[in-house]
């Protein structure tokens, strides 16, 4: 990370009991040093957070931790894993506008140019009743996802320690699966990974 006197970190630590705690730190070094201590596929993976400064030192159960919100200019390009490229948070109406149910009725079984990345849109329901919607761009590697491919994904997931997106409004927002309540993805596959329920949903 490049040395910016005018840089700051936001810290936002969303709770399952609905609060939101926040911090700010602008000391460029002790950027760097908490940026580089970060992985957010591991984030969740150790049961306390601990957060302060020489005023006050705040733990934190990581089980009851929703979501962190990391806002700076300055972010580390963290990788996605496996084909996804990008995950960009959007809002409800761009989750509407873009995604055509007609238009990627067919995502799993068309032949997209080798560079060309796929969407797919997610809406993730998170227990302190937060609703997360999400485009996911992934890069096919030769020919599209398989269903038990696709629900290896998925459960990759949920067993994960951390699922990072681009955060809406800028920076890096990093999920805690642990409070996933529902994941939905749009579009649906024609056929479903092994031991899924085939059945319609309702609209709600």
């Amino acid at each position: 990370m490049h040395k910016n006197n005018n840089l700051q970190l936001e810290i936002a630590v969303h709770l399952e009991n609905g609060r939101i705690h926040r911090y700010i730190q602008t000391n460029p070094e002790d950027i760097e040093s908490i940026l580089d201590h970060i992985q957010p596929s591991k984030l969740f993976s150790t049961p306390i957070l601990l957060i302060g400064d020489c005023k006050s030192l705040n733990a934190f159960a990581k089980s009851m931790v929703v979501r962190i919100d990391l806002i700076s200019d300055t972010l580390p390009n963290w990788p996605q894993s496996h084909a996804v490229e990008t995950i960009l948070e959007i809002t409800p109406d761009a989750f509407h506008e873009r995604f055509d149910p007609e238009r990627y009725r067919n995502l799993w079984t068309m032949q997209a140019p080798p560079e060309e990345l796929l969407p797919i849109f997610t809406e993730l329901d998170l227990v302190n009743g937060e609703r997360i919607f999400l485009e996911v761009h992934i890069k096919p590697e030769g020919e599209q996802p398989l269903p038990i491919e696709f629900g290896n994904f998925i459960q990759r997931i949920f067993s994960s320690s951390g699922m990072y997106a681009h955060r809406r409004g800028g920076g890096m927002l990093i999920v805690n699966p642990a409070t996933i309540t529902r994941m939905s993805l749009y579009p649906g596959m024609p056929q479903m990974p092994p031991g899924a329920w085939m059945v319609h949903r309702v609209n709600e």
